[in-house]
């Protein structure tokens, strides 16, 4: 075998390489054209495992929008509240001679009045006429001068009874000569003492019984001080009118003595007796402060009430034990108090008390000497 020359080799190695250089060219040209670029290394052991991750394309720009309002759920509907009704005040016709309870005084009186109305709706005996002004008192008497004009109401309606209330509108100065008086000063509680003694010699000419109602408490502190040291001018005129001054006070405030907007109703039930304003009555307070006037008007007229048999129908017989008892017998128990005497005893004694029959008599001397009795004084004890 004749060997070619080393050249000649050379040469066509050099092609060899050549030709195979460009398959590999073209290979990888047509991979990249199909699967992207790659490097000679990937082209011959296979691609990287790629451990980057590829970026997330750049998000759109957020357009700016109007927050959605909460969708609002809608609540199962609650059943009504009952309403609780006061039951409804029935009224019987009054008697052509019945007696007449006038009112007067400022707007608190009229609460008063209608308070009363619904106290005696219905006993036909008695009716309430009502003669108030809600912005008088004793200061203002260019507004309405109560002295000038009581005798004249007096003489117009012809009560067998006058109530009075008045002063609510009073904490203001007087004005008189020419001058004004500060409230609660020295000069204007002497003015305003004239005036009220003025107004009682009108009624006193009139010789009718008075009963007085005393002022509320208010919300305000200073306006409380005030009406206090007024009702102790007021229960003086009252005094020297003969008639009776009722103190209301201590009905309209709590343990403490403040002013409270509820308490006890005429029911004993809690209730809302004054308005928001610390001033006004509900109606609860205003039938509490009518509440008030009842007893000294029982006592005056006696227990008129066209309705206590009517009333009575329904109760059992009168018992023994509801008779008037022994008054010198021991008391070894009290007996229950009878239904038909509520709100009706005007005697003044306490019950189980005893009346101490008068000096000289029979019975006087019997009480004296009742064996075991704390006021038996004889000697030896028996």
């Amino acid at each position: 075998m004749r060997r070619e020359p080393f050249a000649t080799a050379m040469i066509r190695l050099g092609s060899t390489l050549a030709v195979a250089a460009a398959l590999i060219m073209t290979d990888i040209s047509a991979a990249m054209a199909q699967q992207g670029p790659r490097t000679l290394f990937e082209l011959l052991f296979g691609p990287r495992q790629n451990t980057v991750q590829p970026k997330a394309p750049n998000p759109a720009p957020r357009r700016r929008t109007t927050p959605a309002k909460p969708k609002r759920t809608v609540q199962p509907a609650r059943p009504p509240q009952p309403v609780i009704r006061e039951p409804a005040v029935v009224t019987v016709e009054k008697k052509p001679d019945a007696k007449k309870i006038l009112v007067i005084g400022d707007f608190i009186a009229n609460g008063l009045a209608e308070g009363l109305t619904i106290a005696f709706a219905t006993n036909a005996d008695l009716m309430v006429a009502s003669k108030t002004n809600g912005s008088s008192g004793f200061v203002r008497s260019d507004h309405f001068d109560w002295p000038a004009n009581i005798g004249q109401i007096i003489d117009q309606e012809k009560p067998a009874v006058l109530v009075v209330m008045l002063g609510s509108n009073d904490r203001q100065a007087i004005h008189t000569g020419g001058t004004s008086l500060p409230a609660r000063s020295p000069q204007w509680m002497e003015a305003y003492q004239q005036r009220v003694e003025a107004f009682g010699n009108a009624i006193a000419k009139r010789n009718i019984p008075v009963i007085w109602v005393g002022q509320l408490p208010f919300r305000q502190r200073a306006m409380m001080q005030d009406m206090l040291a007024l009702n102790e001018t007021y229960k003086k005129a009252a005094e020297k009118l003969g008639g009776t001054f009722v103190d209301v006070w201590d009905g309209f405030v709590d343990e403490d003595g403040n002013f409270t907007q509820t308490g006890f109703d005429v029911n004993g039930q809690t209730a809302r007796l004054r308005a928001n304003d610390g001033i006004n009555l509900t109606t609860a307070g205003k039938r509490k402060l009518a509440f008030y006037v009842e007893k000294p008007l029982q006592a005056l007229f006696g227990n008129h009430d066209n309705n206590v048999q009517d009333r009575d129908a329904g109760l059992p017989a009168e018992t023994e034990a509801e008779k008037e008892p022994d008054r010198l017998k021991p008391i070894d128990r009290l007996q229950p108090v009878s239904l038909r005497e509520l709100n009706r005893d005007t005697s003044g004694v306490l019950l189980g008390g005893q009346v101490i029959p008068p000096a000289g008599t029979k019975a006087h001397i019997n009480a004296k000497t009742v064996p075991g009795r704390a006021d038996n004084f004889a000697w030896p004890r028996q």
